[in-house]
């Protein structure tokens, strides 16, 4: 079902590609991937949310709201789910940032950066005492 009313909007498939959409959106466009799984849950909430209220004219019943919050958490999960289960995979298999080799990459590339700051505070301290 194709989210393009506020009925299709109350079904977790909907919600679930809508969120994954604008995932894939920040992914590309945003400056830090950690906000990746915030956007997913805002994103599936808020569109659960604003269907709800249109669908049953700005006065919804708490069940109506409590059914919004489940189908809205759901939806996120399941547009996590499995952007993270294929890079699991992809890991697994040996590609990507999750498998050996690219943790391997990170881990020296962090430790090249440590030791950079190291250096600039060792010549700082040096400096002072001169």
């Amino acid at each position: 079902m194709w989210p393009v009313d506020s009925a299709s909007l109350q079904d977790v498939t909907a919600l679930a590609f809508l969120a994954a959409t604008l995932v894939q959106v920040v992914k590309l466009f945003g400056p830090d991937k950690r906000l990746l799984n915030i956007v997913a849950i805002a994103s599936a909430l808020g569109f659960s949310f604003i269907a709800t209220l249109v669908e049953m004219k700005f006065v919804p019943y708490p069940e109506h709201l409590l059914t919004a919050l489940t189908t809205g958490i759901f939806a996120a999960g399941l547009a996590t789910l499995g952007s993270e289960a294929i890079q699991n995979i992809r890991g697994m298999l040996g590609y990507g940032g999750r498998s050996d080799s690219g943790q391997l990459a990170y881990a020296k590339r962090m430790l090249q950066v440590a030791g950079e700051i190291l250096d600039a505070e060792q010549k700082q301290v040096g400096e002072e005492r001169s």
